[in-house]
């Protein structure tokens, strides 16, 4: 439901004017993505979100007060905190201000797991803030009502809602951030920088020529979108970001395969991959120029 509500609210896309709406903003676009979203028959998700953390006592109160007639299907009142966190322990979420948000259930956090080792305290720390979606409700009938549960994403900043999948993808983002700065000013080319949430191939329908509908395969999921405005006749208006967070052979085959279906549903748009480990004689400063100006070249052409 995050993700979708993210999309809907156009969250997950800055536009070439740069413009990053205030936080308050940001929640009220939020709120408005919940329209035509029920909780349970005839119950408006609209009308059971809260979006402000030092409001969530009153919230809380507010839904342990609705009778559970009122949900038809579930039979239990319940409502969804939508909030931005620093970090998370044991059934604990900690905003950046404030005190910390008893859980009762599960937290799940976004990336915490590489294969079966979960992330280090200060990994986890390093990933923060995180946009939080919790679930508010009584556990059982005649409870009280308690934070029931809570899933954690990565966000941009506490001032900037924009989902990443890591701190590395926040460096990335900054990068071309410091592009359509460029690109503006020195061309005159406007730079939309866009975060896709969801399978491309399903929502395209190009698929891999040895694949159907029905074939399982890996989500297309770039991880971020240039799109310029104007570009010269040998420029690409279209290009495909990917950070390359580590060094290891099997992560780097992988991402060769999805690089080639990335520029396949893209209409063969090219892939330019920020990099974290290659060169080695590279430093990161340097990388990060090299980065910058593959995707400088590919939008405004070398004529």
């Amino acid at each position: 439901m995050l993700m979708q509500l993210i999309e809907t609210a156009g969250l997950n896309r800055v536009a070439a004017s740069g413009v990053v709406a205030p936080i308050s903003d940001q929640y009220k676009a939020l709120r408005a993505a919940t329209g035509g979203i029920e909780l349970d028959e005839g119950v408006p998700l609209s009308k059971c979100v809260c979006t402000y953390l030092p409001a969530l006592p009153e919230f809380m109160l507010r839904i342990g007060q609705i009778p559970p007639g009122r949900f038809p299907k579930t039979g239990r009142p319940h409502g969804i905190l939508i909030a931005v966190v620093g970090d998370a322990s044991a059934g604990l979420l900690q905003p950046s201000r404030g005190d910390p948000v008893a859980v009762r259930g599960e937290i799940a956090i976004f990336g915490e797991r590489e294969g079966h080792s979960r992330q280090s305290v200060e990994d986890r720390r390093a990933r923060s803030p995180y946009l939080a979606i919790c679930v508010i409700g009584c556990p059982a009938r005649g409870s009280s009502v308690e934070v029931l549960k809570a899933y954690l994403h990565p966000c941009i900043s506490a001032g900037h809602l924009m989902p990443v999948d890591s701190n590395l993808e926040r460096q990335t983002f900054q990068v071309l951030v410091q592009l359509r700065t460029w690109l503006f000013h020195k061309k005159r080319i406007g730079l939309s920088i866009v975060k896709p949430l969801f399978d491309m191939s399903a929502r395209t329908g190009v698929m891999e020529p040895d694949s159907n509908s029905d074939t399982p395969h890996e989500p297309c999921i770039p991880d971020f979108l240039l799109e310029a405005d104007r570009v010269p006749k040998d420029g690409k208006s279209l290009l495909v970001i990917e950070t390359m967070g580590y060094a290891d052979t099997q992560y780097r085959n992988r991402k060769e395969i999805t690089h080639t279906k990335m520029s396949l549903v893209t209409g063969q748009s090219p892939v330019i991959r920020h990099d974290f480990h290659y060169p080695l004689n590279q430093n990161q400063t340097e990388r990060d120029r090299h980065f910058w100006l593959d995707c400088r070249w590919q939008i405004t052409g070398r004529g």
